[in-house]
C-alpha cells in the first residue's frame, strides 16, 4: 500500500468510505482538493464502476475536471485539452460533456441547502443519464428520483421515469400528441371518449387546439363541453405541452351537463365569462339525433340547423375578448344516395363567422377515425354502391375576434 499511486489511493479511500455510508462526502471532498484534471477523469472512470453510487461520483468528478480545464469556457486550447484527457480515458467528449453538466446539476442542488443526495446512492446509471437528458428540467427531475428513492429505495429506473412521465410527459409523447401540419390523424388516441358518452372526440384534437390557437395564459372555455374532455387533457398538459407552460382557466359549459364541473348554459346565448378562447364540438347534422335531447341535435333541415349554429356563433363572437379566438369543429354532411345534396358544413360556417364579425384565421383536417370502427366495412360497400363518398373528416375552423369591443 506503501507504493500506492495518489489515483489509487483516492479511489481505495472512495470505496472506503462507500462502505461506510459516506460516499457522497468523499466525492465532494475529492472534487474540492484534487488539481489534477487527468487525475480526477480517471478516478471519475474507476468510481463508476462502484454500486450504489457510482454514477453520482462521477457526474460530481467530472463537472471538477472540465472546471479545472475550461474555468472561463472552452477557449485558448481547452477544448484540446478536455479531448485529450477523454482519449486518455477512453472516454468520448459527448458523454463527458453529459456527465460533467450532470456534475454541474448536483452542485447546484447542493448549494441550494434544501436537497438531500443520499438517495441517489441507490440510484442506477440510467436514472441519472435520463435526469441529464431533461436539460433544464434535470434539477426537478432529480429532486423527483431523490424522492421516490427515499420513500422505497428499491424504486426502478423505469417506476421513476413513469412517475416523471405522468407529471412532465415525454419527448416521446410530445412527438407522438402534436402534428406537425393540418392534417390531424390519431390512430390510438391516448384520451379515449368515455363509456357514457358515445360523442366525445378525441382528447388529441384539444391539445393539438390548444397548443397551436390558444394563449399560454388566459380563459379558455369549452360552450359544449359533453363529458368534460377538454379538462382531462388539459390536466395532462406535461404530455404535449413542450415548453409552453400553460396557465390557463378553464370554464366547461353545457345544456345538459354530464359531469358535476360543468355548469348548465346554452350556448346560443352568450357565455357568463369573458373569453381569450373558446372551443366548439357541436352536434353534427343529421348525425347526432340518437345522442342529444333538442338543438342543433334534432333539427330536421339543413337552414334550421345553420340558424341555430348562427345563433351559437354570434353568442360566442360576443363573449370572446378582442383577439381571442373560437375553433369550431365540423364535419361536411354526405347524402346517403345518389341524387341526395352535399352540405358543405366547414364552409357554411365560414360564412355564418364572417357575418357575425369574426375573422377566419386558419383551419386543420381531422380524421374522425370511423375507417376503424368495427363493423363500419358494410357502410364502405354501400357507399361505394351509391356512389356516395363517406364523410371521415372534420375541420377545424379557427377564427378571430379583431373588433376591440362588442
Amino acid at each position: 500500500m506503501a507504493n500506492d499511486s495518489p489515483m489509487q489511493h483516492a479511489l481505495r479511500n472512495i470505496r472506503s468510505a462507500a462502505r461506510r455510508g459516506g460516499l457522497l462526502t468523499g466525492a465532494r471532498l475529492l472534487a474540492r482538493r484534487c488539481r489534477n484534471p487527468l487525475q480526477l477523469a480517471t478516478i471519475a472512470e474507476d468510481a463508476a464502476l462502484i454500486m450504489p453510487g457510482g454514477a453520482y461520483v462521477r457526474a460530481r468528478l467530472w463537472a471538477r475536471v472540465e472546471h479545472l480545464v475550461a474555468p472561463e469556457g472552452f477557449l485558448n486550447g481547452a477544448r484540446a485539452r478536455l479531448e485529450a484527457i477523454c482519449d486518455s480515458t477512453h472516454v468520448t467528449p459527448d458523454d463527458a460533456r453529459r456527465w460533467s453538466i450532470l456534475g454541474r446539476t448536483l452542485e447546484s442542488l447542493d448549494r441550494s441547502g434544501n436537497w438531500d443526495a443520499g438517495p441517489l446512492i441507490h440510484a442506477s446509471r440510467s436514472v441519472l443519464i435520463t435526469a441529464a437528458r431533461q436539460r433544464s428540467k434535470a434539477e426537478r427531475y432529480l429532486r423527483l428520483a431523490a424522492r421516490l428513492l427515499r420513500r422505497n429505495p428499491r424504486t426502478t429506473e423505469r417506476e421513476i421515469h413513469q412517475a416523471w412521465c405522468r407529471v412532465n410527459g415525454s419527448q416521446k409523447a410530445n412527438m407522438d400528441v402534436i402534428k406537425p401540419s393540418d392534417w390531424w390523424a390519431f390512430s390510438r388516441p391516448k384520451w379515449r371518449r368515455d363509456a357514457d358518452f358515445p360523442g366525445s372526440i378525441p382528447g388529441e384534437v384539444y391539445a393539438n387546439a390548444l397548443y397551436y390557437f390558444a394563449p399560454r395564459k388566459g380563459i379558455v372555455v369549452d360552450a359544449m363541453a359533453g363529458s368534460g374532455m377538454l379538462r382531462r387533457v388539459y390536466r395532462q398538459r406535461g404530455l404535449w405541452q413542450k415548453d409552453s407552460a400553460f396557465q390557463l382557466k378553464l370554464h366547461l359549459f353545457d345544456i345538459d351537463p354530464r359531469r358535476s364541473y360543468i355548469r348548465r348554459h346554452d350556448a346560443r346565448r352568450q357565455l357568463p365569462v369573458r373569453a381569450d378562447w373558446i372551443f366548439v364540438d357541436p352536434p353534427y347534422f343529421g348525425q347526432s339525433g340518437h345522442l342529444y335531447k333538442g338543438g342543433l341535435a334534432t333539427t330536421r333541415t339543413y337552414r334550421d340547423y345553420l340558424e341555430q349554429l348562427y345563433r351559437v356563433m354570434e353568442a360566442m363572437a360576443r363573449s370572446l375578448k378582442a383577439g381571442g379566438r373560437l375553433c369550431l369543429l365540423l364535419p361536411k354532411w354526405s347524402g346517403k344516395k345518389l341524387g341526395h345534396l352535399n352540405r358543405d358544413l366547414p364552409g357554411d360556417a365560414r360564412r355564418i363567422g364572417t357575418e357575425v364579425g369574426l375573422t377566419w384565421v386558419d383551419c386543420a383536417y381531422v380524421s374522425r377515425g370511423r375507417q376503424q370502427e368495427r363493423g363500419f366495412g358494410f357502410q364502405n360497400i354501400a357507399a361505394k354502391r351509391a356512389r356516395r363518398l363517406v364523410s371521415d373528416t372534420c375541420v377545424l375552423n379557427v377564427f378571430e375576434n379583431r373588433m376591440r369591443s362588442r
